[in-house]
């Protein structure tokens, strides 16, 4: 039975135990697919910057690379300070050699691979320009934007439902901020379990069982943006 409003909702409060089963059930292939999509736009969008290098193929290329939409435009954030500002802060700079590098490995590793192909390709800039430039600079940005709307100015932090913000995401946010329904923050958090591509569903499932009113939603990245900026 679903709990009285002001009662904190667990995925037990809202699912059964059938659904419980669907929503936890994953698919390797669909997985598979997804991660293939991420790298075949990555490469292709490379590939398009390579084959036709100007000004405004490298700016497709920040965005679609380093990952996600068009909003704030913080200084810091573009210019690569935050960036750095990471880097030299990282608390792994303070933990033994041995964690530091089971954590590093696996993204070296593609990195070295990614360098070591754009030098055999005769192009080694496009390591510096289409993978370092786009995470040093979009790729911030896009992580405060989507920090601050999906978490920032939430109602009340201990509630499942209102403790982060599920964003109206049209197709331009879907493709330069929120891929993947990352935008369905608040169903991931309450159903962490659940794969990416199911999330709509879950939207769907709570609205349908009139917890709207009390889920934290909002309009669109802008608008909260907005919102928190006021």
């Amino acid at each position: 039975m679903l709990r009285p409003a002001g009662e904190l909702v667990t995925a037990g409060d809202v699912l059964t135990l059938e659904e419980l089963a669907l929503f936890r059930r994953v698919s390797g292939p669909r997985g598979g697919l997804l991660v293939l999509h991420a790298w075949a736009t990555i490469v292709g969008t490379a590939a398009l910057y390579a084959a036709w290098p100007s000004l405004l193929t490298l700016a497709l290329v920040v965005v679609v690379i380093g990952r996600r939409r068009l909003a704030l435009a913080l200084l810091a954030d573009l210019c690569g300070l935050t960036a750095m500002r990471r880097v030299a802060t990282w608390p792994g700079w303070r933990r033994g050699l041995r964690p530091t590098w089971l954590r590093l490995r696996a993204p070296l590793l593609t990195n070295a691979v990614l360098a070591v192909a754009c030098v055999a390709a005769g192009a080694w800039s496009l390591y510096l320009l289409v993978w370092v430039l786009p995470w040093a600079t979009w790729y911030q940005l896009a992580t405060r934007v989507r920090e601050i709307a999906e978490h920032g100015l939430v109602p009340d932090a201990q509630d499942p439902l209102r403790h982060a913000r599920t964003i109206r995401a049209r197709w331009l946010a879907r493709a330069v901020l929120a891929p993947y329904r990352v935008n369905y923050h608040l169903e991931h958090h309450l159903m962490v379990f659940v794969p990416c591509w199911r999330l709509p569903l879950v939207h769907r499932l709570l609205l349908a069982r009139h917890l709207g009113d009390r889920m934290e939603r909002g309009g669109g990245y802008a608008e909260v943006i907005a919102r928190a900026g006021g």
